[in-house]
């Protein structure tokens, strides 16, 4: 923990290395100023879902075991996640600023809905309603104000670090709905506090990279989706199955006439591609005996993350001068790295399973 001052408090807090939703900024951000978390963080985010048909509900996101019921940090074992009710904290009469405060001092990140059409440092002030949960990292109680990270502190929707005034946050906060269907926070507020890597009790497993990584290249899900996830098994692909679901859609805009498309699933990809580079790299470091492993995966890879680059870049420069999207270049973008990918993935897997499948690798 960082403190400035008798009456400023501000904890450690990195870029994110994902930041396809606001959750996993958030979490990422925290994460990575801390350099022993690292192994969970390259442990995660290799097996991607969506749901197959795009066009009627544009959801998808980096697997975790209780995608829906938990968020992924809970799942961290470097975090200590807890969460209180807004409810609760009407009923006992708590200043949520001294509250909000006292949590951070504590050591307490604090992930919080509020109303950004009341924050004058987003792009949303007094131009659009809606509801966003924000990462409280600092504050200073002479200027008072709050550090904060979310993405509506730029134009360009890029994850930034800013201030909130407490008079801001307050309007903010005061207008948030704990009951709107919008708020997927319904009302919780959401502590996170690092633990020290002895209290952590995590230990890294290679094996459980490969069998993630094996899984999106074999558009497997993994067993805990059945347990949780029954009812809507059939309607939901993974892995590289993702990419087909990606053209199906672009397809489907096509046909209608609409000249919009929603970004989302492009993001995730990009980030996939991201962090997996990252991942390469952190395991050449872990493991340099595996160099004629890695090697060629890590630069084939590079070259996979700039054809999602691209893929993006067209939509949004479509976007910004108002042009036609051309759908036949995405969907020839979007068939391209499919297949390098898994030319790339069938190759690294062929020379595991001849020369490693059996090694003890820890």
């Amino acid at each position: 923990m960082e403190e400035k001052g008798e009456n400023e408090w501000i904890l450690p807090i990195k870029e994110p290395i994902i930041a396809s939703y606001t959750n996993d900024a958030h979490i990422a951000s925290i994460l990575g100023a801390y350099n022993y978390t690292q192994d969970w963080l390259m442990s995660q985010y290799i097996l991607i879902y969506c749901r197959k048909n795009l066009k009627e509900h544009c959801w998808g996101n980096f697997y975790f075991p209780m995608t829906y019921n938990v968020r992924s940090q809970e799942s961290c074992r470097y975090l200590r996640t807890q969460k209180i009710h807004t409810d609760t904290i009407h009923a006992m009469n708590i200043d949520i600023i001294e509250f909000v405060c006292k949590e951070i001092e504590d050591s307490n990140y604090v992930d919080i809905m509020l109303d950004p059409y009341y924050l004058r440092t987003t792009y949303c002030y007094h131009s659009e309603h809606g509801y966003h949960d924000i990462l409280i990292y600092g504050f200073n109680r002479d200027e008072k104000i709050f550090y904060c990270a979310d993405f509506l502190f730029s134009k360009t929707a890029t994850y930034t670090f800013s201030e909130v005034s407490f008079e801001d946050f307050m309007k903010a906060y005061e207008k948030c709905d704990p009951n709107a269907p919008e708020n997927y926070q319904s009302g919780l507020i959401y502590f996170y506090k690092i633990l020290e890597k002895e209290r952590a009790d995590y230990v890294f497993d290679f094996q459980n990279i490969i069998h993630s990584l094996r899984a999106y290249y074999q558009c497997k899900r993994l067993e805990n989706w059945e347990f949780y996830h029954s009812d809507d098994a059939n309607g939901v692909a993974f892995g590289l199955e993702v990419y087909d679901m990606m053209v199906k859609y672009i397809e489907e805009i096509k046909k209608s006439e609409d000249e919009w498309i929603n970004i989302r699933m492009f993001h995730v990809m990009l980030n996939h591609k991201r962090i997996m580079n990252e991942r390469i790299r952190y395991l050449k470091v872990r493991y340099p005996e595996l160099d004629d492993l890695f090697d060629p995966l890590l630069e084939k890879y590079k070259h996979i993350q700039d054809l999602c680059n691209s893929l993006t870049m067209k939509i949004l420069k479509s976007y910004f001068a108002k042009t036609k999207i051309k759908f036949d270049d995405i969907n020839n973008l979007l068939i391209k790295a499919k297949d390098f990918e898994q030319t790339t993935l069938k190759e690294f897997f062929d020379v595991y399973d001849t020369h490693y499948l059996n090694e003890e690798i820890h």
